[in-house]
């Protein structure tokens, strides 16, 4: 028992000395202000990206993920991205199309054929989800927009649709 009371006498000098420290160096005059945050404020906006096995890195959602990203940057809207394992076919896109609408995504952007195949077939389930397809817009649910544009202007045009549908 003796020892016992040693350590926690000694402890508690240590804190007090550690106190007495601090007290003195606020009492100095001088003080440092924290660092600014780094850490960017969103909108409560999710933008999601589905794409094909290639990810961001693939020719066709690289555009359209670095429009997302622009938008992303001044906090309009947080983004993230879902790759569906080869083979991509409607069937298979349909689970990952799934787990994006239960992660709460406000936006979905389908980027290649059988992911907009998928987001065709499924997108009147979801009335609350908003979705973005490249291409043609002909015969498209109410919840769904489709864009088409020359291919190099990719980047700006679905920033500017992310911007519009993030309202």
């Amino acid at each position: 028992m003796g020892k016992t009371w040693r350590a926690r006498a000694a402890l508690a000098a240590a804190g007090l000395a550690m106190a007495a420290g601090v007290l003195a160096g606020c009492s100095s005059g001088h003080y440092v202000a924290p660092a600014p945050t780094r850490a960017r404020a969103y909108a409560d906006v999710d933008a999601c990206l589905l794409t094909g096995p290639g990810g961001v890195a693939d020719p066709a959602a690289a555009p359209v993920w670095a429009g997302m990203e622009d938008v992303s940057a001044t906090g309009q809207v947080r983004t993230s991205y879902l790759a569906v394992p080869a083979p991509a076919t409607p069937a298979s896109v349909a689970s990952h199309l799934g787990s994006l609408v239960v992660s709460k995504c406000d936006l979905i952007i389908a980027v290649g054929a059988a992911e907009r195949a998928a987001v065709l077939a499924q997108a009147r389930e979801f009335p609350s989800v908003h979705f973005l397809v490249l291409g043609p817009a002909a015969g498209i649910p109410a919840n769904v927009d489709a864009l088409s544009f020359a291919t190099s202007g990719t980047r700006a045009a679905v920033a500017s649709a992310v911007r519009t549908l993030a309202g």
